[in-house]
């Protein structure tokens, strides 16, 4: 019988079974041994499907898609790594502009913590949603929410711990969500156009030394005496 070798949850998901490709197993191995490397492994809900992943693929081992981009949706660190990278995080957290919340026990409901939606439609096939389970993923999406200056995101979630409260999200939530903060980031940036045109103006200095005292005086230059005295 078809299975999904990845599947954490209680029950059968909706989503159609995806057959495991060469690429999909050496990405599962890849991460397999990521997670290994973890802090508290032995306590991740992950630790009991790599201890059951097969030696050897058969054609009923399947994945759902879901499945697939939540437990491949993790960093490879070392526990050494990961310890520094958690004392790194707290700083971040002490030094940002973070609201902070009342409570930071217990689980939230499994809704996109962006759209508000358990599942949407995205190419055509139903998407769940997945809980965040790395402090990277964390922080882009609060920087994220700064940069787009997201008050009711930071209000609500700015000093949760998104692991522990296992807040959820679409990946194409968070990918969109993300990319508008590049965008806002990139437009609020420094016009360049003050340097484009110092670097044009010397250009064209260079090019007419060149034409008068190179090419028409025949004169010898060496690169230090002829382009850096003309820059």
């Amino acid at each position: 019988m078809r299975r999904c070798i990845l599947h954490t949850g209680s029950g059968d998901k909706v989503e159609p079974l995806d057959s495991i490709k060469p690429c999909h197993w050496q990405k599962i191995q890849k991460c397999s041994q990521a997670r290994k490397r973890q802090l508290q492994f032995s306590t991740s809900k992950y630790s009991a499907v790599i201890s059951n992943l097969p030696e050897v693929l058969t054609a009923n081992d399947c994945f759902h898609m879901t499945c697939y981009k939540n437990f491949t949706a993790v960093t490879a660190t070392t526990k050494k790594e990961a310890e520094k990278k958690s004392t790194t995080t707290l700083h971040l957290r002490s030094c940002s502009s973070f609201q902070k919340v009342t409570s930071n026990t217990g689980v939230l409901p499994r809704v996109c913590t962006l759209c508000g939606k358990k599942q949407r439609r995205r190419d055509g096939k139903l998407e769940d949603v997945g809980a965040c389970e790395t402090d990277t993923a964390e922080m882009s999406i609060k920087e994220a929410a700064v940069a787009l200056k997201d008050d009711a995101m930071l209000a609500k979630f700015g000093n949760i711990n998104f692991c522990t409260k296992e807040v959820k999200y679409h990946h194409s939530c968070r990918s969109a969500y993300l990319k508008s903060a590049d965008r806002v980031r990139q437009r609020d940036r420094p016009d360049s156009s003050d340097w484009k045109k110092s670097t044009t103006v010397a250009f064209q200095n260079l090019c007419m030394y060149i034409s008068s005292s190179v090419i028409e005086n025949k004169t010898a230059e060496t690169l230090s005496i002829g382009v850096f005295q003309i820059l």
